[in-house]
């Protein structure tokens, strides 16, 4: 043998003489099993944002917020989010308060996605701020869904994402939506999610139809909340199914 001329794995050739002499495979002779491609980032990414898209169809999500995930945004009640939005049999309120540009609506949406994520049924998104609109069109005899149908329709999805909490037209009719749904929800098993600038106290006081500007000052209506709790068994409920977050930090995405 004169030489031997070696080239990229997993065929070599040896010559003999300057002759090919014969081809083996080294792959063989060593016994490497040849390993599975992993699935490029890339592709992950494609995959992902096809159960976004999906997801997006269905669960009147803000066009603004289609991409948003959980694994992006750098809140520090990301965790929480997660496990709340995959629990089941989950009765629970998680309240997420705080000031405008905190990225309270980039939770909702991301928990909405990581639902469909898992395979699990998304949910959907309300904003508050359309809940008048949305229940006047339903008075109208040409409306496609009267009101009954649409209290069915948020009391009864898997998942429930209610934002901007205080921001309705009509406070008394958004006080009224918000007790039917929790209360149906909460007989059914069923997680909501809400997000609000109000703090607890304001948050009580829509739920009775009321809020700080009723009120000379805060502790007036501190004292009100006090003395009409007995009789308000929505607010007792809260102590025991209301998971409350507070956002301080700035803009998370």
């Amino acid at each position: 043998v004169t030489g031997v001329q070696t080239c990229a794995l997993p065929i070599c050739f040896m010559r003999v003489n300057g002759v090919e002499f014969e081809k083996f495979d080294i792959a063989n002779i060593l016994n490497i099993k040849p390993t599975k491609e992993e699935p490029s980032l890339h592709k992950n990414a494609e995959n992902e944002q096809k159960i976004f898209n999906d997801c997006n169809m269905v669960s009147d999500i803000p066009k603004r917020f289609f991409k948003t995930s959980l694994k992006n945004l750098n809140s520090k009640i990301t965790t929480d989010v997660q496990k709340f939005c995959t629990q089941k049999e989950n009765d629970k309120i998680f309240l997420i308060s705080g000031p405008s540009r905190t990225g309270k609506t980039s939770i909702l949406c991301a928990a909405i996605h990581e639902r469909a994520l898992i395979g699990l049924n998304g949910g959907l998104y309300l904003s508050m701020r359309i809940l008048s609109p949305l229940l006047r069109s339903a008075r109208s005899f040409s409306a496609k869904e009267n009101e009954l149908a649409i209290i069915e329709k948020y009391s009864t999805t898997s998942f429930l994402c209610l934002d901007e909490l205080g921001t309705a037209e009509n406070l008394q009719e958004e006080s009224n939506f918000l007790r039917t749904i929790i209360a149906l929800r909460y007989d059914n098993l069923l997680p909501t999610m809400i997000a609000t600038n109000l703090d607890i106290l304001g948050f009580k006081l829509l739920l009775v139809g009321k809020s700080l500007t009723d009120f000379k000052t805060r502790v007036e209506a501190e004292s009100y909340m006090t003395r009409i709790t007995s009789n308000e068994p929505i607010i007792n409920r809260l102590k025991e199914v209301a998971e409350v977050h507070f956002m301080k930090e700035q803009r998370l995405v």
